[in-house]
């Protein structure tokens, strides 16, 4: 809680105003517009789990917050996924609760 009152006041200070609703807006048409469901699957999410593809096309649920270090999570699924250069790929609830594998075009800096 603290880095976020020192964030908002360093913010402020510099005379930077963050529109937060708008911000939120904006980040959610982005990604209705660019995201590409590529498969839905009918793995169901459970609160409080983080999930996240490998390199390889597996599915892999984890705890949010700490953990020990190397621990990589228990593999769901394995998915044949041919990656393409350039694009971000993650699983996203839908609105049933399962678990969707998406991407989003990614632009390197």
């Amino acid at each position: 809680m603290i880095w976020w009152a020192s964030f908002l006041i360093e913010n402020q200070c510099k005379g930077v105003r963050v529109d937060w609703e708008k911000k939120i807006e904006e980040l959610s048409r982005k990604k209705t517009e660019k995201t590409e469901l590529i498969l839905s699957t009918k793995i169901k999410r459970k609160s409080g789990k983080l999930y996240f593809i490998d390199l390889d096309g597996g599915l892999y649920e984890t705890t949010m917050g700490p953990r020990i270090p190397g621990y990589k999570g228990e593999l769901k699924a394995t998915f044949e996924i041919k990656r393409e250069k350039g694009y971000l790929y993650f699983a996203d609830e839908n609105k049933e609760g399962f678990i969707d594998i998406c991407r989003v075009e990614w632009e390197e800096k």
